[in-house]
């Protein structure tokens, strides 16, 4: 049984008493035994069922492929079931310029059942965001799209910060400071006077050409791949929902990034640095 079988087992169990909970649990080896006993406690009651994934938390960009399958009139059904914000950009992605229509509650139901089966995983047994073990990172699911790409873009700050102690060209280094927004800004600074304790390859930004939309999609990518490394190991149901948050450009290089550093502390290190800057947004919103 896998750890999701195992999560959905446990939940049954302390729904029961003391003593006929041990009496079940004496029935298994004493290795299962112990590993019941030590899972992390699921934030929602599994033993009800999986919850239903909040469609509006996957990013528009995954049901494109389906949706280019299917005919216009079929296209029209399935993207007037998703929220409005998803429809002005698969609209966009589809070129679909079509009327959208109202669904009865029946038929939204149908299509986001369709559209949710569409982009399920086939190889494990899916938790709900909300049913995922345990983790420094479990914040992560709790951001909007937009909150989760200011944190990648300030991780990728990290690697700015390193590059421009090297850069002696004031006029470069003013220009860089012009392309960020006041919290990238301000998030420069505070690591400007802090030792970087994972360097990844140089940015060499000599050879950027000014543009602040590519300086935008080199703090992407770097982001990414912070990211990438410090959710290396955590559970595959959280990482499907992280991944899914995202774009499928950046779900591809988050996967294709995701692998062991040969550091003993990386994960720690990177975890840490993800957890500074959830607190940092958090901070900023109750401004």
């Amino acid at each position: 049984m896998d750890t999701t079988g195992w999560l959905v087992c446990n939940a049954f169990l302390q729904k029961l008493g003391d003593k006929k909970r041990d009496a079940l649990l004496s029935y298994l080896p004493s290795a299962e035994r112990d590993f019941v006993q030590h899972l992390h406690t699921p934030r929602e009651d599994l033993s009800l069922g999986f919850s239903a994934e909040n469609i509006a938390e996957i990013h528009p960009s995954w049901w494109a492929p389906f949706l280019r399958t299917l005919s216009e009139n079929d296209i029209r059904f399935f993207v007037s079931a998703l929220p409005t914000s998803h429809i002005s950009i698969l609209k966009k992605t589809l070129l679909f310029s079509g009327p959208i229509i109202e669904l009865s509650s029946m038929g939204i139901q149908y299509a986001q059942t369709v559209l949710l089966k569409a982009i399920a995983p086939t190889d494990f047994a899916l938790l709900s965001s909300s049913a995922v073990p345990a983790s420094s990172l479990n914040q992560l699911l709790t951001l909007s799209f937009e909150e989760l790409s200011l944190l990648i873009e300030l991780l990728g700050i990290h690697d700015l910060a390193v590059e421009v102690r090297q850069i002696i060209n004031t006029v470069q280094l003013k220009k860089i400071q012009s392309c960020l927004s006041r919290e990238k800004a301000y998030f420069l600074q505070s690591l400007s006077h802090k030792k970087e304790r994972i360097v990844f390859r140089r940015m060499d930004l000599e050879k950027w050409d000014g543009d602040p939309q590519t300086l935008l999609n080199l703090l992407c990518s770097r982001g990414v791949n912070r990211l990438a490394k410090a959710l290396f190991g955590e559970n595959e149901s959280f990482l499907w929902h992280i991944e899914h948050r995202l774009s499928t450009e950046q779900a591809g290089l988050l996967a294709l990034w995701r692998k062991e550093l040969d550091h003993p502390k990386a994960k720690d290190i990177l975890s840490g640095q993800i957890v500074e800057i959830l607190a940092l947004i958090n901070k900023w919103k109750a401004l």
